[in-house]
């Protein structure tokens, strides 16, 4: 029996890959729910806009799985990054390149573009329109249903622990509670629990409802705040014990070097101003 310890997103996607396989004997478990931990607080955010080859090949070989789920699982609606700085954009250019040497269609725009983004202090932007926002829970859902049709035996609310002893291979993909499991069978996972803050608003005026916006700033430059979209009359910005950054902008928050910052958007991409962002 392989057992699968972790019913989130990654150990869904691992028990729907080993079904398509023909793996036999697969049983996946969760000591909660499908999709009860991690993968219910992930942010959805997915791209291949990563600094490292490694990062941008694994996201890359995604998209079109992502694609292919479609909605409500995933939305193609393209994903943005801006810099505020010349340190900010010259990494940006450097990632930039990474990604496109690797086949990833990034291309410089003119952040501009996005209705109601503060764009005064931007000195560059890049823009992937294959990237997207997912529903991080659904998505796992959706790939545990599947792999259950496919004869994988889904136990929820059963610890791994339980079932060791039954299992010849274990994969081990149950989040913060990985480097437990692993000690538990003598393997080392360098792996902690790295709490992060997100902060949900109500709508605002001045962003069309149908704007799925988050920003994400460098840590180094807001540690632990994730600021929120807003317009040019609402600054709102989560802190978790940090000073408040030195320019917490409409729609774009800058730490004090001036972070990078992505936005899943939802926009018409074929009639966007710069002309080439595209939905292929």
């Amino acid at each position: 029996m392989i057992l699968i310890a972790g019913g989130g997103a990654i150990g869904a996607s691992i028990a729907y890959r080993l079904a398509l396989r023909g793996a036999p004997e697969v049983v996946l478990c969760d000591r909660g729910p499908i999709a009860g931990g991690s993968t219910s607080k992930a942010m959805g955010g997915v791209r291949q806009q990563f600094s490292t080859a490694a990062e941008v090949l694994l996201a890359r070989e995604s998209i079109a799985f992502f694609a292919e789920l479609g909605p409500p699982f995933f939305e193609q609606v393209g994903y943005l990054f801006v810099a505020t700085t010349e340190e900010g954009l010259e990494a940006l250019e450097s990632r930039r390149q990474v990604q496109a040497e690797l086949g990833v269609p990034v291309e410089r725009v003119d952040a501009s573009f996005v209705p109601g983004l503060e764009t005064r202090d931007v000195l560059g932007a890049v823009f992937c329109a294959q990237d997207g926002v997912a529903d991080p829970a659904a998505t796992a859902r959706e790939l545990v249903r599947r792999a259950a049709e496919l004869g994988v035996e889904v136990r929820e609310h059963t610890p791994a622990e339980s079932l060791l002893e039954a299992a010849d291979a274990l994969v081990i993909a149950c989040g913060p509670w990985s480097a437990a499991l692993g000690e538990r069978v003598g393997v080392d996972l360098p792996i902690r629990p790295l709490c992060r803050q997100l902060l949900a608003t109500a709508p605002l005026r001045g962003l069309r409802p149908s704007y799925r916006w988050w920003s994400r700033p460098r840590p180094d430059s807001i540690s632990g705040a994730v600021a929120s979209a807003s317009c040019s009359r609402c600054r709102t910005a989560s802190r978790a014990g940090a000073s408040t950054p030195r320019s917490t902008r409409a729609c774009l928050p800058t730490g004090s070097r001036g972070s990078r910052t992505a936005f899943p958007l939802r926009l018409p991409l074929e009639s966007t101003k710069h002309g080439r962002a595209s939905t292929t």
